[in-house]
């Protein structure tokens, strides 16, 4: 990923965030010398023995994603399409403002039927916390699609993130952008009305596009 030197995001704490917001991820790796992509949700964590940011999934084992030996997770958060007519300007183009997270770093399987139970558990336990359907399965049901699904840990070496929200632009251009924006009908609209909002006190930058 170009790491525009303006739009960039160091803070994991903020990277995390994010992928917790938007766990839905494409996972990138290479299969035969061809670059695949799969998009599946993936849970974050801090990795116990090396202190690195851990992402768990889990795929159906015909899916050879889990051979894979390094995987690039990125992260789609809110975007939106910003149009020049809202800067009120002569002489200006539009653009697309997003917040994306790249994490890239060994792919290691999770072979043992107590990790691969832990890895179900915290997926079922993110996205629905009270739910109660994995209590009421069958022993021999569950046996049955632990056995059918192989879990993996990505322990990332390389976590990098950008926010392009107009950070370059006069404040008064950016404010126009942020009133448009709630009102474009876009579906992530008002997300990268508040995202840019939040950037209003910032120094101006030079241009990123």
């Amino acid at each position: 990923m170009y790491q525009c030197p303006n739009a960039q995001v160091d803070d994991q704490a903020k990277l995390l965030g994010l992928i917790h917001a938007h766990p839905f991820a494409t996972v990138l790796t290479v299969q035969d010398g061809v670059p695949t992509a799969d998009h599946i949700p993936l849970v974050a964590e801090i990795d116990a023995q090396s202190g690195r940011v851990a992402l768990i999934g889990h795929v159906a084992r015909v899916n050879p994603l889990w051979r894979a030996t390094t995987a690039l997770a990125v992260f789609h958060g809110p975007h939106a399409y910003i149009s020049a007519d809202w800067y009120a300007e002569p002489n200006t183009v539009p653009t697309w403002n997003y917040l994306a997270v790249h994490a890239r770093g060994p792919l290691v399987v999770i072979d043992d039927d107590a990790g691969v139970s832990a890895a179900l558990d915290r997926l079922a336990e993110r996205m629905e916390p009270a739910a109660t359907w994995r209590a009421g399965l069958a022993p021999e049901v569950a046996a049955g699609f632990r056995t059918a699904i192989v879990a993996f840990r990505i322990v990332v070496e390389d976590l990098r993130g950008l926010a392009k929200l107009s950070t370059h632009h006069p404040v008064a251009r950016r404010q126009r952008t942020i009133a448009a924006l709630r009102t474009s009908g876009q579906p992530d609209g008002p997300a990268i009305a508040d995202a840019m909002a939040a950037t209003l006190e910032e120094r101006p930058q030079p241009p990123q596009d």
